[in-house]
């Protein structure tokens, strides 16, 4: 390799023919189709997981309110010997 290697200029491009042109547009096309369909199928797997967080956020909400008046209807006392009797007897029966 001499001196005037390193100095030499890249040979020019050979120009591409017409044909091989449109396939390499058609494949371009292809692959731009499939990255859109991609793009749709995560848009639709976003909204379905924006769904579902939605619907277990306002299940836990409902739940909290269904718990919370259970708690301050009640206040906790002490059940005497007769009620606690009574409670026993609607158990055993079922009722």
């Amino acid at each position: 390799m001499g001196l005037s290697d390193l100095f030499r200029r890249a040979p020019a491009r050979v120009p591409e023919s017409d044909s091989e042109l449109w396939r390499r547009v058609g494949r371009l096309e292809a692959d731009v189709e499939t990255l859109q369909g991609l793009k749709l199928s995560w848009a639709d797997y976003r909204d379905q997981l924006h769904r579902l967080v939605n619907r277990l956020e306002k299940r836990d909400q409902r739940a909290a309110a269904a718990a919370e008046p259970r708690a301050s209807d009640q206040p906790h006392m002490p059940l005497t010997q007769v009620e606690r009797a009574r409670l026993l007897r609607a158990r055993r029966r079922g009722t």
